[in-house]
Formats: C-alpha cells, sequence, structure tokens
C-alpha cells in the first residue's frame, strides 16, 4: 500500500524513491500522486499487468516495469486442477504449479501484448 505524503510535503522531496505496485487497475493512481507532488520520474515503478493504462504510463517512462502474469493460464490450471480432484479423484502431481511470467520493460512491451493479445 502507498500513502500519499500530507499536503505540505515540498515538492523537491524524496517522499517517494522506489514504488512497488501490487493491487490491480495499474499505478495511475501512484503515478498522479507523484505528478501532484512534482516526483514524476524520480521513483521507480513497477507493478503487474499489462493494463492499457499500464503500457502507456511504462512507455512513457514513468512505469519501469511491469510483470504480466498469465491470467488465463492461472484460471485454466486451478479449474483443472479441481475437476481432476474431485471428479475424476486424481492427486496433483505436486503442490505448487507455477505459472508463466513476463517483465515487460518500454524496450518489449509491444511485443508481448501483440503476443498476449492478437
Amino acid at each position: 500500500m502507498i500513502r500519499r505524503p500530507p499536503r505540505s510535503t515540498p515538492s523537491n522531496s524524496s517522499a517517494a524513491s522506489d514504488v512497488y505496485k501490487r493491487q490491480g487497475n495499474g499505478p495511475v493512481g501512484v503515478t498522479d500522486a507523484l505528478k501532484e507532488f512534482g516526483l514524476a520520474g524520480k521513483s521507480r515503478i513497477v507493478c503487474f499487468d499489462f493494463f492499457p493504462e499500464t503500457v502507456k504510463l511504462l512507455k512513457s517512462g514513468l512505469v519501469h516495469a511491469t510483470i504480466g502474469q498469465d491470467p488465463f493460464s492461472q484460471g485454466y490450471q486451478t479449474v483443472k486442477l479441481l475437476y481432476d480432484y474431485i471428479i475424476d479423484k486424481k492427486e496433483p502431481m505436486q503442490k505448487v504449479v507455477h505459472t508463466r511470467i513476463e517483465i515487460g520493460l518500454r524496450e518489449n512491451i509491444d511485443f508481448l501484448v501483440t503476443k498476449n493479445h492478437p
């Protein structure tokens, strides 16, 4: 959770140096707050997912990286494992199932978005 600095924070303050955004709906609120306090571009922001607004902020340089989480596989694997366990009485082969992640940067985001959403 990122707390907004108090209104009295001077614009040259280093109130936020790096931000790891773990909540959904992209980093728009964080970047708006940093802009308001004159800290935009002075903080490194890493967030999740390839939302259109996140991609736009990544391309503008306000976001430095975003992590794609492969939501289709997460949902598919969950339902498949439950079906196999409940209906077919098959134990999962492993306790943890890892799904693919992709690190989106300004240099590769167009490729990743096109690859995942043709």
